[in-house]
């Protein structure tokens, strides 16, 4: 497991930086605002909007070839059963969503195909101030992968803080913040990273806060 009170003092130093710090710094950690690795478990406590809390675990499992793109996958599981599996990749300074799967009692019931990609965060983006924009079609595919339906989705993204400071169970972590709006929706995300560690917290609809990260 991270020792991540340890990591806290260099955290807050590049946190402070005016740009990133580079991957396999500090002895081959990867201090980016979301560092990917096989192995890495993040295990977070999430409060619904009725005030019901459960854990959520998000594991990367391992690494794939997917349409000709290297990319991870990441497991998440809620008290104990599949929720989701998701296929994820770095193009650039961007994490980006490929493909997503999610469960209901260990069955699938639906099968998301982002095009070209949906950003989940731009790790170059970290002095507040930034702004980054994502368009991608959302595809709904059978289980043969055949398109269903589909829509477009543009989210403006807008770092509203650089060095954050925030406390969650795993302890008080410097952070950028970013919140993600939905063109056309009042629909409103805010999460914040920690470099070296990656999502920390997450608001909107439900809060999610982290416990722990294993390596």
């Amino acid at each position: 497991m991270v020792r991540i009170a340890a990591l806290l003092s260099l955290l807050w130093v590049v946190a402070c930086d005016s740009g990133p710090a580079p991957p396999g710094a500090d002895g081959g950690v990867d201090l980016s605002i979301f560092p990917i690795a096989p192995g890495m478990k993040w295990t977070y406590r999430v409060t619904s909007g009725s005030g019901e809390v459960a854990e959520k675990v998000q594991t990367v499992t391992g690494t794939i070839a997917y349409e000709g793109k290297a990319a991870f996958r990441f497991e998440t599981q809620r008290v104990g059963l599949k929720e989701a599996v998701s296929i994820q990749a770095v193009e650039g300074d961007r994490v980006v969503r490929l493909e997503e799967w999610n469960y209901e009692n260990q069955a699938l019931v639906e099968r998301d195909k982002y095009v070209p990609s949906g950003v989940r965060v731009d790790r170059s983006k970290i002095t507040a101030g930034d702004t980054y924009q994502d368009q991608h079609d959302k595809e709904i595919l059978d289980e043969q992968g055949n398109v269903i339906t589909k829509k477009r989705v543009i989210y403006n993204f807008f770092v509203e803080a650089g060095a954050e400071l925030v406390e969650v169970p795993a302890g008080r972590l410097p952070c950028v913040r970013v919140r993600r709006e939905e063109v056309g929706k009042d629909s409103s995300k805010t999460y914040w990273y920690s470099r070296g560690i990656g999502k920390v917290k997450e608001s909107g609809g439900q809060t999610e806060e982290l416990m722990k990260l294993e390596r």
